[in-house]
C-alpha cells in the first residue's frame, strides 16, 4: 500500500498485521492486531498511515505542526525500520531502562523518527498514539 487512500477496517487490518509480521518476523494473530495497533489501523483506514513494498511505513499527521501565520513545519514523520547495535548502545548510553522507562521510550520513538525529542510535545494526541503504536514494532 503505498498511496494515500481510504480503507475498509477489514482491509486496513490486512495491511497492519502484514506490517508487524513482516518486522517482527512471527505470525500475529488479528486479534492482536486489533488490541496493540487500533490507532495504526485507524490511520491506515483514513488513508493517513502508508506503507511501501519494503513494509516502511510512512505517516502523515493529522493534525500538522505549524508555525508562525499558518505555515506548515511538519506534516509527515518517516520511520526508521531498524536500530542498528551499535546506535541502541549509543543512543541509550546511561539510561537504565528499568528505573527510567519514560525517558528509554522517548529515547527511542525520537531515534525511530529521527526527530528530537522535544517535537513529542507538539503533537496530537491521536498523532501521538499513531506513533508510539508504530514505533513499538521495531523496538
Amino acid at each position: 500500500m503505498d498511496e494515500k487512500l481510504n480503507v475498509t477496517e477489514e482491509v486496513a487490518i490486512s495491511y497492519v498485521k502484514e506490517f508487524a509480521e513482516y518486522h517482527r518476523d512471527k505470525t500475529i494473530s488479528i486479534e492482536k492486531v486489533k488490541e496493540d495497533y487500533p490507532d495504526v489501523i485507524e490511520a491506515v483506514m483514513l488513508g493517513l498511515l502508508t506503507f511501501d513494498e519494503d513494509q516502511t511505513p510512512r505517516y502523515t499527521l493529522k493534525r500538522p505542526l505549524k508555525g508562525e501565520g499558518s505555515s506548515v513545519l511538519k506534516a509527515t514523520v518517516e520511520f526508521k525500520t531498524r536500530i542498528p547495535v551499535r546506535d541502541l548502545e549509543r543512543i541509550t548510553k546511561g539510561i537504565n531502562p528499568e528505573k527510567e522507562a519514560v525517558k528509554f521510550g522517548n529515547v527511542m520513538r525520537a531515534y525511530i523518527i529521527k526527530e528530537p525529542i522535544e517535537i513529542f510535545d507538539k503533537f496530537g494526541k491521536f498523532d501521538t498514539r499513531v506513533i508510539d503504536q508504530v514505533s513499538s514494532v521495531f523496538q
